[in-house]
């Protein structure tokens, strides 16, 4: 299955693919921010996680990785910020970054599967010297290996 970047485009691939409005994606960290954009990266800390046989030393072929999506949106003005950055978050909204992860799970075949596991961050972010709303969506993706 996918080692880590094809993971990564993948995830991204699934999220630009299935967004409204769309959110353009990348697989990887990107310096320059047009949003709405999003990108994906491996989250700091515990990144990958390797399965083992019977909780024993063997590899078992599989494995769990763990990245992090940021959302960027225009700060333009409280609202209207907020409504668009929160209709990416919504858990029932059909174009939406959850739903487009959730109803998509296997990311085009890739992956045998990913979910989302939290957002957090939510707020304003400065990139260069111009302020975004937004928010980090962390997602496990479980990829078995040849």
């Amino acid at each position: 299955m996918a080692d880590l970047q094809a993971a990564c485009n993948a995830l991204a691939a699934t999220i630009q693919a299935n967004t409204t409005p769309p959110l353009t994606c990348y697989g990887q960290y990107r310096s320059q921010i047009n949003p709405p954009m999003a990108y994906v990266v491996p989250q700091p800390g515990q990144l990958i996680v390797f399965d083992t046989l019977d909780g024993g030393a063997a590899y078992a072929g599989a494995v769990t990785y763990h990245v992090r999506v940021p959302i960027f949106v225009s700060y333009t003005e409280d609202e209207s910020s907020t409504a668009a950055l929160n209709a990416y978050l919504s858990t029932n909204a059909p174009g939406s970054v959850i739903n487009a992860i959730t109803m998509h799970s296997r990311l085009g075949g890739a992956v045998d599967f990913a979910v989302v596991t939290t957002a957090h961050s939510y707020g304003l972010r400065t990139v260069g010297d111009q302020q975004y709303l937004a928010c980090d969506v962390l997602v496990s993706i479980a990829a078995s290996t040849p």
